[in-house]
């Protein structure tokens, strides 16, 4: 009984320690997280914070009233304005931590030790971003342009930090990563003021070539989206047995080709029908069973 009683007792004084122990802890904690200069710390710290979200603001109203008197591109105003407020946010956290008295050189030695990786791992995006710095001081297009990139077609939207959107003639939405515009061979539809409509016809092989093409070029002189110069041109492609194919190749402003297209197509065929120029028509070959058998015998 005595060795019980004992037991008990050594077991309560223990555990008397202990809460004395967890009691003595939780007071330290609570002097350290309500200490006076901890509590200073915090209101500097969101002082920082505060004054430099105001300045942040003021800056980049300032940077966009800039780049707008600059006239320059809408892409690269998008893209300089995302770069700086990032930047201005990082120096902004960078000035609140040192504030603080955390220390930044470990923070630096370990984000620089992560950077291979970081890299590694965003290559993909680091190689779209640098392709729309690219493309903002290249150049090869600007908002409203019209561009073929691999088998797409479409008019360009904006110019974003990793990505460029276009829409096509349908009106569907194409996003394509930067990076890949930069390694691709791209075709600027629309940068030039003129732009050559190519036209075929086709005419039944007995016309007289000299009389098609008068027509054709009295067709294109008629035409006012047709330009003089550079000058028209109208020759013969090919011909076989049935028909006679002539190129016609006419200029035009850029914004102006479809319509002249369709106009030529339609005056072209409106005009043979009243010169009685033929065109060719369809063959189609039939043969008999029954006949051939008796060929062979």
């Amino acid at each position: 009984m005595e060795l019980k009683f004992e037991i008990l007792k050594n077991t309560a004084g223990l555990a008397g320690g202990a809460s004395q122990m967890d009691l003595s802890s939780m007071e330290s904690l609570k002097k350290t997280v309500f200490s006076e200069a901890f509590l200073m710390k915090l209101v500097q710290i969101a002082l920082i914070l505060l004054i430099g979200w105001v300045i942040i603001r003021i800056l980049l109203r300032v940077e966009r009233r800039i780049l707008i008197r600059s006239q320059i591109d809408d892409s690269a105003y998008r893209i300089l304005l995302n770069v700086t407020r990032v930047l201005l946010w990082v120096l902004l956290l960078m000035t609140a931590l040192g504030a603080a008295g955390i220390s930044l050189a470990p923070l630096i030695t370990v984000l620089g030790t992560c950077g291979v990786a970081v890299a590694l791992a965003l290559r993909d995006s680091l190689s779209n971003f640098a392709g729309g710095i690219i493309l903002i001081f290249t150049k090869p297009f600007v908002k409203g342009d019209e561009i073929e990139l691999n088998g797409v077609d479409g008019i360009v939207d904006y110019i974003d930090i990793l990505t460029t959107r276009l829409h096509t003639w349908d009106n569907r939405t194409v996003v394509i990563p930067n990076g890949t515009i930069t390694k691709s061979v791209l075709i600027n539809c629309t940068q030039e003021d003129l732009r050559r409509v190519d036209l075929a016809f086709s005419v039944a092989r007995g016309e007289d070539t000299g009389r098609v093409k008068a027509c054709v070029e009295q067709v294109i002189r008629e035409t006012p989206l047709a330009k003089e110069q550079p000058e028209p041109i109208v020759g013969i492609r090919s011909m076989d047995g049935k028909q006679v194919v002539f190129d016609v190749l006419v200029w035009a402003r850029t914004q102006d080709r479809f319509t002249l297209a369709y106009s030529l197509r339609e005056q072209v065929k409106d005009r043979f029908e009243r010169e009685g120029i033929g065109t060719p028509m369809p063959v189609m070959e039939v043969f008999s069973a029954e006949a051939e058998r008796k060929d062979r015998q």
